[in-house]
């Protein structure tokens, strides 16, 4: 079995491959898992080989060396980079306030203090090297001391990958969204998860939508 196979697992494959046989604007299709982890200082990371640290300007001209440009629908209002001899090698896009796929037609609200972490992206010949998991560390030191309470995740089901790096996140909840040409349907289970649109005729113009909401007293 090749190294992407074993690392992302059969299914998620699939998917990654069915995507990228229809086309974005005809069919899109996601079924993932919500993931909470409380933001707080983290101790110093053991010594890796690579630099992990927000994004300057001038590295946003470089994302190609990661990926075209990383994928991202949406601009992050913050990414954070991990660099190693000179090479971007890994980046995670930060959200708050809001947060949108428009390929999807999703889109999701946050509390104040909540940060949405998504589209994290590693080169391949970098991978299984301990890079997607100092990134989340990186991001969660940083959020903390900003004053920020929660960070949450959306994980595909079956991506093994990711769920590996987000261990000792904890799962909240799930989502389910379909749309086809611009109608949208969206389902969510958990307890910090409220649907607000659950259909759309038109997820351009209205995505389907769900809210985060963390009362005072919850955490994972």
């Amino acid at each position: 079995m090749p190294g992407w196979l074993r690392q992302y697992g059969p299914i998620f494959a699939l998917g990654v491959a069915f995507n990228r046989v229809v086309p974005a604007w005809l069919f899109r299709c996601r079924w993932f898992r919500i993931y909470q982890r409380p933001v707080t200082a983290m101790s110093p990371p053991s010594e890796n080989p690579f630099e992990v640290r927000w994004a300057a300007p001038a590295d946003l001209q470089r994302l190609d060396e990661i990926a075209r440009p990383m994928g991202v629908p949406q601009p992050p209002d913050r990414l954070a980079v991990a660099e190693w001899q000179g090479r971007l090698i890994g980046c995670l896009g930060i959200a708050a306030g809001r947060h949108g796929d428009p390929e999807l037609g999703f889109q999701v609200e946050l509390d104040d203090r909540t940060a949405w972490i998504f589209q994290i992206v590693v080169q391949r010949d970098h991978r299984e090297r301990g890079v997607m998991t100092r990134l989340v560390q990186f991001t969660t030191a940083q959020l903390a001391a900003e004053g920020f309470r929660d960070q949450f995740q959306a994980i595909t089901r079956f991506n093994r990958a990711a769920e590996l790096a987000y261990r000792g996140g904890k799962c909240v909840g799930s989502v389910f969204c379909v749309r086809f040409l611009r109608w949208g349907y969206c389902a969510c289970r958990g307890r910090p998860l409220r649907r607000i649109r659950g259909a759309s005729s038109d997820t351009t113009r209205r995505p389907l939508t769900v809210r985060v909401t963390v009362a005072p007293d919850d955490g994972p």
